[in-house]
C-alpha cells in the first residue's frame, strides 16, 4: 500500500511528460499533450479530422508523413475548442471532459470497478490502449480493451464477429465524412444465427451493400459462445484494414520507399461487386473491363470480310506481326480475367466478333452478358441452360453444361486458329462438307502441312511464330479439359520460352448441318448433342 501511495504522488507531483506509454490514476493528458507506445509505433492524443477544428481524442501511427488516426473515442462526441482533457477518475474510469467540468464525462470507457481503484491505462504497441484494474500488476487481465470498440479501422488482431454469451458485436463503422469521425452510414458485420453458414456483410445504413466471399476463411474462430474474423498479417509489414466513408473496405500497407500508404485490395470497386446487383449468380456485364468508343469494330469484320459482304481490303490490314500481337493481346485479357482480376471470370462466349479493336488495333475483349465469377477456390460449374455461340464452346460446355476456364481456353484455341487462318471454324472444309476448322487444322498437322491453313491474304510471316500458334491452338482445343493448358501457360508458350507438348485429338466440333443435326466426333464414334441450337443472348 505504501509503495502505491508513493507512486500516485509520483504522478501527481511531476508534470506529464510525453515519452510514456501510460495514464495512471488523475493522471491528465490535455490537448496538445499526447503519449507513445513503447516501441514508438503508435501516438494517443486530441486531434482534429481534416478541415474540422472540433477535437477528437485518437489513436495513430507515429513517425509517418501521414496522420493515419486508426480509433477514436469520442467519434460521436466532439469538443469544440482546446479545453478537453482524458484522465482516470477517481473510480478507476477511463474518461474524457472538458471546461474543467470533471463530474461530467464527455466519453467514458464505462467499466464498473467494485472499489476506488488504482487502475492504469496503457498504450500498447499493437495500437491497442487497455485498462489495468491495478497500476502495479498490469500482468493481470486487462478490464477494457480499445480493440473491442473499433472504428473505421481494423488493426492486426482486431476482430468482427459476435460473441453470444455476453451479448457482444464487433462490427467495423465508417466514418460519417473525411471531416467528421461520427459513426457514419457503413458498417462491415457479421450475419449468423448460429444455424447457417455464417456471412460477412458491408451494410449501407440497413441494407446489404456487399458480401465477402463466403469462407472458408483461415482466420476465422468459431465456438457456441462467440464467432468472428481475426484480422492476422504477416508481421513483416505495416498493413491496416479501413472501412472509407463511402463504403469502399481497403487494405493499406505502408511503403517506406514510397513514403505513404499503398493499396493492397479494395471491394467493392465495381457495380458487379454491389450485394445483389447482378442477381443470384452474379450474372451482368463486370464493369472492371471498359469500353471506350473502338472505331475499328470487331475482330471479325478484318478476318472474314470476303464472308461478311464488307470492304474486302481490310483483311489485308491485318499483316501477320498485327496479327501476333492480336492474339498475345487476346491472350493476357483472358489471363487477367481468370487469375489478375481480384474475381475470377469465366467468359463464356469468346469468339472473335467479342474481340473489339482500337484505333491502334490493339484487342479488347467485350460482352460479358453471359460470364460467370467464380469465388474462392471454385474451379467450375454447371448449368442446365447452355447459351453460348456454336463453333466456340467447349464439348463439356456443349453437352454437359459444364464450364471453368478451360471452357474459355478452347474458345480461345478456335479464335487463335481463326486469326491465323482467316477462316471460321464452322465453315466446311472437306469434300463431304461436313468437317469444320478444328478437323482441317488436325489433318493437316497429322500430315505435317499445318501451314497450308495460313490465311492466303498474308504476303509474309514468320513460319516458326505460325506453326507455335497452331500447336498452341490445337492444345486449347484438346476434347479432355484437364489436357488444355492454362491461359498463364498459353502466355508462356507463345512467347516461344516453352517448349510444347504434342496436342492430343481435338474435340472435332462438326460443322452444323441444314436439318439441324450438331455432332460431336472422338475416336470411338459419334454422339449427338440433341439436336441442340445454341444462340447468343444478350445480357439482362
Amino acid at each position: 500500500m505504501l509503495f502505491k501511495a508513493l507512486l500516485v504522488f509520483f504522478l501527481l507531483l511531476f508534470p506529464f511528460c510525453t515519452s510514456i506509454d501510460t495514464i495512471a490514476l488523475n493522471q491528465r493528458v490535455k490537448d496538445g499533450d499526447f503519449i507513445v507506445s513503447k516501441e514508438n509505433n503508435f501516438e494517443l492524443g486530441f486531434f482534429s479530422p481534416g478541415n474540422s477544428s472540433s477535437r477528437y481524442v485518437g489513436i495513430w501511427y507515429a513517425n509517418k508523413s501521414e496522420k493515419a488516426v486508426v480509433w477514436v473515442a469520442n467519434r460521436n462526441n466532439p469538443i469544440n475548442d482546446t479545453s478537453g482533457v482524458l484522465t482516470i477518475n477517481r473510480y478507476g474510469n477511463l474518461v474524457i471532459y472538458a471546461h474543467d467540468i470533471d463530474s461530467f464525462s464527455i466519453w467514458s470507457a464505462n467499466v464498473s470497478l467494485q472499489t476506488t481503484s488504482t487502475s492504469v491505462a496503457q498504450l500498447l504497441d499493437t495500437g491497442n490502449l487497455v485498462l489495468f484494474p491495478d497500476s502495479i500488476s498490469k500482468s493481470e487481465s486487462f478490464i477494457w480493451q480499445s480493440f473491442d470498440y473499433p472504428t473505421d479501422t481494423l488493426l492486426p488482431g482486431m476482430k468482427v464477429g459476435l460473441n453470444w454469451k455476453i451479448g457482444f458485436e464487433w462490427v467495423l463503422t465508417s466514418w460519417k465524412s473525411q471531416n467528421d469521425p461520427g459513426t457514419g452510414n457503413y458498417s462491415l458485420r457479421l450475419f449468423s444465427n448460429q444455424t447457417a453458414t455464417p456471412q460477412y456483410f458491408l451494410y449501407k445504413g440497413v441494407s446489404k451493400y456487399w458480401r465477402i466471399d463466403p469462407g472458408p476463411w483461415p482466420d476465422f474462430v468459431s465456438s457456441n459462445e462467440e464467432m468472428y474474423f481475426l484480422f492476422v498479417t504477416d508481421n513483416t509489414s505495416v498493413i491496416r484494414w479501413v472501412l472509407t466513408d463511402y463504403g469502399l473496405n481497403q487494405q493499406l500497407r505502408w511503403s517506406d520507399a514510397v513514403n505513404q500508404w499503398e493499396e493492397l485490395w479494395a471491394a467493392p470497386k465495381y457495380r458487379c461487386d454491389q450485394y445483389g446487383q447482378c442477381g443470384a449468380n452474379s450474372k451482368c456485364s463486370p464493369d472492371n473491363v471498359f469500353l471506350e468508343y473502338l472505331p475499328n469494330k470487331s475482330l471479325d469484320s478484318f478476318l472474314f470480310a470476303k464472308y461478311l459482304n464488307v470492304d474486302r481490303t481490310r483483311s489485308s490490314l491485318l499483316d501477320w506481326k498485327k496479327r501476333f500481337e492480336i492474339i498475345n493481346g487476346v491472350a493476357r485479357g483472358i489471363l487477367y480475367l481468370h487469375q489478375d482480376s481480384r474475381l475470377r471470370i469465366i467468359h463464356r462466349d469468346l469468339k472473335t466478333s467479342n474481340v473489339l479493336l482500337d484505333a491502334e488495333m490493339n484487342p479488347k475483349i467485350s460482352d460479358f452478358g453471359m460470364a460467370r465469377i467464380f469465388h474462392g477456390d471454385q474451379l467450375q460449374d454447371k448449368t442446365n441452360r447452355v447459351v453460348g455461340t456454336y463453333g466456340y464452346m467447349s464439348p463439356e460446355y456443349a453437352v454437359f453444361g459444364r464450364y471453368s476456364t478451360k471452357s474459355d481456353v478452347f474458345s480461345f484455341g478456335i479464335i487463335l486458329l481463326e486469326i491465323v487462318s482467316g477462316r471460321k471454324n464452322n465453315g466446311s472444309y472437306q469434300e463431304e462438307h461436313s468437317m469444320n476448322l478444328i478437323g482441317h487444322v488436325w489433318q493437316l498437322w497429322r500430315e505435317d502441312r499445318a501451314l497450308e491453313i495460313v490465311d492466303s491474304s498474308l504476303e509474309s510471316y514468320h513460319s516458326d511464330e505460325v506453326l507455335r500458334c497452331i500447336q498452341v491452338g490445337l492444345l486449347c482445343v484438346q476434347e479432355d479439359s484437364e489436357d488444355r493448358p492454362t491461359m498463364s501457360a498459353v502466355v508462356f508458350m507463345l512467347s516461344g520460352e516453352a517448349s510444347l507438348p504434342s496436342p492430343q485429338q481435338p474435340a472435332f466440333v462438326f460443322r452444323k448441318s441444314s436439318c439441324g443435326g450438331g455432332y460431336l466426333s472422338r475416336p470411338q464414334g459419334l454422339y449427338s448433342v440433341n439436336d441442340l441450337t445454341m444462340t447468343k443472348l444478350v445480357a439482362r
